[in-house]
């Protein structure tokens, strides 16, 4: 019996199954695709370290930042955990850098500690209930916080900043993207202690 071309044995429909189980080897032996870009994709600061990529929270982010360790260890002494994580919300938080809360005045910051519902009130003055990408902001923008002050988000010159009721900041890392939220990491505390 002659050999026929490989068209010529096989019915439509079969031939169609052949190209589609053809066609999925050979992308099985095709070169990977690139890695995606780290969770948050943002700008930060040279040297600036980001969390580990992956599913996490906007307590999760914090805790994985180090140069948000003062965050951190306020968010737990104002008993704040179950609101970052809460991932039934989306918000942004605009964190202040370990040397935003050094830079307090001489005692704000051991005031704070000894008062979890000033600590608690101060934060959350630092947390918008949406979510607000560094990229989502070109002019102006005011929200009003959990903590019930105003927060205003402004971005110039390719840079973003929030003004607050104690201070305004820049924001030093952008973008470091969370399961329920964002955070952006800012050189300035943004509400005073009540303590001050």
């Amino acid at each position: 019996m002659p050999v026929l071309p490989l068209a010529g044995r096989l019915r439509p429909a079969r031939l169609a199954a052949f190209v589609v189980a053809a066609a999925c080897l050979a992308a099985c032996g095709a070169e990977p695709e690139p890695a995606p870009p780290p969770a948050g994709g943002g700008v930060a600061a040279e040297g600036a370290a980001r969390p580990p990529a992956g599913p996490q929270t906007v307590l999760d982010v914090v805790a994985a930042t180090p140069d948000l360790s003062t965050l951190a260890e306020l968010v737990e002494r104002a008993d704040l955990g179950a609101v970052l994580r809460d991932t039934s919300q989306t918000i942004t938080l605009f964190a202040p850098s370990d040397a935003a809360f050094a830079a307090l005045p001489a005692g704000a910051l051991d005031a704070l500690r000894a008062d979890p519902a000033a600590t608690r009130a101060l934060l959350l003055s630092h947390v918008v209930p949406t979510r607000l990408p560094a990229a989502d902001v070109f002019a102006e923008i005011a929200f009003e916080t959990p903590g019930g002050t105003d927060l205003t988000v402004d971005a110039d010159d390719d840079a973003v900043t929030a003004s607050g009721p104690g201070g305004a900041g820049r924001v030093t890392t952008a973008d470091l993207d969370a399961a329920n939220g964002v955070v952006h990491v800012v050189d300035a505390v943004l509400a005073r202690p009540s303590a001050v």
